[in-house]
Order: C-alpha cells, then sequence, then structure tokens
C-alpha cells in the first residue's frame, strides 16, 4: 500500500518497508474532537481520544480547556493521573452552558492541551500530536434551534466508520462516544459501516484476516448492547464492502443492516498487488441479508489516480448501479461537489425510464465530528479541512418509529429525504393534490428557492409545477393543495436551496424522494 489519500483520524505508526514517515511517532495517537454544532439544550462533549496505547504506554496527567466567544472566556482544567496501555481509550469531558455561558449562542472557539508522559518524559500537546497538524482550535455551533424535523421523523447519517475501521493509515471513533457526539448534533441515529476488509481482520493485527470473524461478532454484539439499553438512540450495523464492479475494478457497497459478514480486500492493501475483491457486485448483492438494505456508496464520485493504479479502485458503472437489487445511491457524501451532481443526473434519467430507486446522504466520516484530515503523499504532512463532518449530511426518515427495522423498510420505500441542515417534505393529499412543508432556521439560512418537479414517464422529461424564489427573509412554508396534471404514468419530487446560513455551510440544500403515480 502506497499514497493513500484517507480520512480522519490519521493512523501514523506504520510506514512503507524502506520508505521514510516523517508523521512516525514514538507516541499513540492523541487528538481532541467535538461536534461542529449541538442542539440548543445540549452540554458541548469535548472527547479525548488516544490509540495504540499498547504499543506505546502514556500516563494521561491533566487536560485543560479555554472556550470562548466573541463576548465571554472561560478556563476548565481536570487532573487525570491515569496510565493507559489499551488499542483505544477515550474519555468525554461535558462543558455546561449554565453559567458563564447560559444565553450565548453561535460559533465557539475551543483550545484543549493534555499534559502526559511517555517514558517518562513530560509531553504537551494542543488539538493533537500528529507532526504538521495546524494545531487550530475547534469550532463548535451552539445553535438556538433543533435539527429542523418533523412528528416522527428521524434524522440521522447512513454512512459512518468507528474503530472497527483500523488499519494501515485510518481509524474511526468508538461507538459509544459517537453516538454520545451524534446526540449532541441532533441525530436519532446513524449506521455504523465499517470496512469489509478491517472487520474481517484479527483484533490486533490488521495485516491478519481472522477466519472465525472474531471482530465483526464483537463488532455486532457491541451494536446489540447499545441499542437493547439505549431507548433514545440507535446504531444500524451494516459493512461498506469491497466488490468488483463490472469491468473488475473495486467499488464500494454499503450493506446496512447486515447480519452476516460479506468479506471483500481488494483495496485494503494488505497483500502488495493482490487487488481483486472476493466478490462482483451482482454476486454481492445476490448474498445480502435480505433483511438489509443495499446502497451504492458514493458512486460516480472521482476515484485518485494512484488509487486506481495500485488499488484497482473505480467509481460505479451504469452497468453495477442498473440492478434490481440495489436499492439506491449516496449521492451526498459529505461535500456537494461535482459527484453529487452526476449522480442527482444518473438518479433522475434512471427515474424517468420508471425505475423506482432512491437516494440517501451520509458523510463517510471516519470519526471526524470537527475536523477533517488527510495523510498527504507519502507520509509528510497532513491537510485539514471542513470537509465530511459525521453528520453534517443526513438522511431524514419521514413518520418512522426508532425500531431498526421500521427504519430500514422506510428507507427501502424510500420514505426519507436528503439534507444539509434545512427540511422538505411533499406528502399525498387528496386525488391529484399535494401537500408541501417547508422549514429552516437562521442557522441553516432562509429560503431562496423551491422546485416541485413532474418526471413524465411518457415524454420522458421532467418540468416544474412550481419554480419559487423566496425573496424575503423566510424560514417556513407551507403550501397545501398544489395541483397536480393528469398525466398517465408520472412521479413527483421536490428540491429546496437556502442560503445565508451561520452554521457550518453557507448555503443548503434538501431533496426528497419521489412519490409515484399510476405505476
Amino acid at each position: 500500500m502506497i499514497f493513500l489519500p484517507v480520512f480522519q483520524y490519521a493512523e501514523i505508526h506504520y510506514r512503507f518497508k524502506y520508505f521514510f514517515s516523517y508523521l512516525k511517532n514514538n507516541q499513540p495517537e492523541i487528538l481532541f474532537d467535538a461536534p461542529h454544532r449541538i442542539e440548543p439544550n445540549k452540554d458541548l462533549p469535548l472527547i479525548l481520544f488516544i490509540k495504540d496505547a499498547h504499543l506505546y504506554p502514556v500516563e494521561i496527567i491533566s487536560v485543560e480547556f479555554i472556550v470562548e466567544n466573541n463576548k465571554q472566556i472561560q478556563h476548565y482544567k481536570y487532573f487525570i493521573n491515569e496510565w493507559i496501555n489499551t488499542q483505544f481509550w477515550d474519555k468525554i469531558f461535558l462543558i455546561k452552558f449554565d453559567k458563564v455561558f447560559k444565553k450565548s449562542l453561535g460559533w465557539f472557539n475551543l483550545k484543549a492541551v493534555v499534559n502526559y508522559s511517555v517514558n517518562g518524559k513530560l509531553q504537551k500537546c494542543t488539538i493533537d500530536n500528529y507532526k504538521t497538524s495546524s494545531k487550530n482550535n475547534l469550532k463548535v455551533y451552539r445553535s438556538k434551534y433543533t435539527l429542523p424535523k418533523l412528528q416522527n421523523s428521524k434524522c440521522g447519517d447512513l454512512h459512518t466508520h468507528s474503530n472497527y475501521t483500523n488499519d494501515q493509515v485510518e481509524f474511526g471513533l468508538s461507538l459509544k462516544s459517537s453516538a454520545i457526539l451524534s446526540q449532541s448534533i441532533g441525530l436519532n441515529f446513524f449506521c455504523s459501516t465499517d470496512h469489509s476488509y478491517d472487520l474481517d481482520d484479527e483484533e490486533f493485527n490488521y495485516l491478519k484476516n481472522d477466519p472465525l470473524e472474531i471482530k465483526w461478532k464483537k463488532f455486532l454484539k457491541e451494536v446489540f448492547n447499545f441499542n437493547r439499553t439505549n431507548k433514545n438512540f440507535k446504531i444500524i450495523p451494516g459493512e461498506e464492502l469491497s466488490c468488483l464492479n463490472k469491468y473488475g475494478k473495486n467499488i464500494h457497497l454499503l450493506l446496512i443492516n447486515q447480519k452476516n459478514l460479506l468479506t471483500g480486500s481488494g483495496d485494503s492493501a494488505e497483500k502488495w498487488f493482490k487487488t481483486k475483491s472476493k466478490y462482483n457486485i451482482v454476486e454481492a448483492l445476490k448474498l445480502k441479508d435480505p433483511n438489509s438494505i443495499s446502497i451504492a456508496a458514493h458512486p460516480l464520485e472521482n476515484v485518485a489516480l494512484l488509487q486506481k493504479l495500485l488499488l484497482n479502485r473505480d467509481n460505479w458503472k451504469e452497468e453495477d448501479l442498473l440492478n434490481k437489487n440495489l436499492n439506491g445511491f449516496q449521492i451526498l457524501n459529505g461535500i456537494t461537489n461535482k459527484s453529487f451532481f452526476d449522480g442527482k443526473k444518473f438518479w433522475i434519467n434512471q427515474l424517468l425510464q420508471g425505475r423506482k430507486t432512491f437516494i440517501f446522504a451520509g458523510t463517510d466520516a471516519h470519526g471526524n465530528f470537527n475536523r477533517f484530515r488527510q495523510l498527504k503523499i507519502p507520509f509528510v504532512t497532513i491537510v485539514e479541512n471542513s470537509n465530511q463532518l459525521f453528520g453534517s449530511m443526513r438522511t431524514v426518515i419521514l413518520n418512522s418509529s426508532l425500531k431498526i427495522n421500521d427504519l430500514i423498510k422506510n428507507l427501502k420505500l424510500g420514505n426519507c429525504v436528503i439534507t444539509t441542515g434545512p427540511l422538505l417534505h411533499i406528502s399525498k393529499n387528496q386525488n391529484l393534490k399535494i401537500n408541501c412543508k417547508v422549514i429552516s432556521n437562521p442557522e441553516f439560512g432562509n429560503l431562496q428557492s423551491l422546485k416541485i418537479i413532474i418526471g413524465n414517464l411518457d415524454l420522458k422529461t421532467e418540468s416544474y409545477i412550481m419554480n419559487k424564489i423566496y425573496d424575503k427573509s423566510i424560514f417556513v412554508n407551507d403550501i397545501k393543495n398544489i395541483k397536480l396534471p393528469l398525466n398517465n404514468k408520472f412521479y413527483i419530487r421536490a428540491e429546496l436551496n437556502t442560503t445565508n446560513g451561520e452554521g457550518l455551510l453557507s448555503e443548503n440544500i434538501c431533496f426528497t424522494n419521489p412519490i409515484f403515480y399510476n405505476y
């Protein structure tokens, strides 16, 4: 394996044989993280995460935080005095807003410092101990408003990774801590879709596979135990399966609510020049569990040249996406880039061909709640930005309980919307009429445009039933009894754009899945 761009959190101890790594450090990975936003009634969970202390034992002496906005500043200090020698360790510190910051809203800066000892030598790091990283403060938006939701709607991230994704270059946060941070954001659930080539590994050796699948079984057990004891939040287990497309190249398939592990490691780089995954997409979709949902992961995302050459990676091809056993496409993957719009275009073409298929959203976050980190070629620098933050792009399931079977059922029916913030919902009224409800707030911007679109299957074209441009600071719009034309076979869908948001993104979107008529 060589020159792989990967997501936070960044594994820094592995290096290629005969290659120098400037990033390698004879310490465990140490980093702080926090949600990029929190609900108005939530405390702020700030997490200290340590990995590979079983290789590099460390004593955590104390942590210090400085929390500030444009008006106030507060210092916190906690003495830990704990010896750590486990592979994964984390601790959450809850910063309460009931005193200094009781009425304060908007953006906060967090400076976090840990004092620790390695091999008897006192050390200190700010934000993380990665060489060349920025050490910039974490930024958290404390909203005045909850995430836009409807009665019985459930909001979640369909594509995330936990510390069961753990290999040569990346790892994620623990399931329990991910759930705590997710709830502070306002999520009701997330899908832990860890890499198939990590889930089949031995627990403490990511270069060796385990035929007994102990790691996978431990993963399912941990998810089951969490869900059994938590009524208000759920984790849906699954995998991101590496499999082969039409042309024998590695692509990724989300199998959500999967109970039997399908193995695939063609792009794991666990063995040099062995880049053929076990299953092709046709075989994988035939073998998936009946109660799981299958989604093409970031299907039209651009693949870097070196990944193509060294890992045999590619994007999905039309022949793969036409498979009738595929439930839909995860076109929104943490950033609204060209691959999102290409995915949208392909989806619409499929709808006009009469296919009932759906779109979904996730972030592909590997732990990163506040900052995306990427190892730069070849283990020399780390690049940072605010893309693909856990929970920043969501799938909102409509009219569902929080039971996993109900969530999966509604996803399969396309009873959901994708969003970066605001909420848009269209529903059948009576005869050929629909209702439309739009919800935003200052965090996600005022309403900019609403498009209600009809897809005519006879003419194979889409046209607007409504193309509404908002010229005032409006955040909510409830439109009823919108008349539909008399067409033989058609579908209705809608798109919303907002702008001037105070939160993470300045412009936001929400797309509905289609409502089908007469077919």
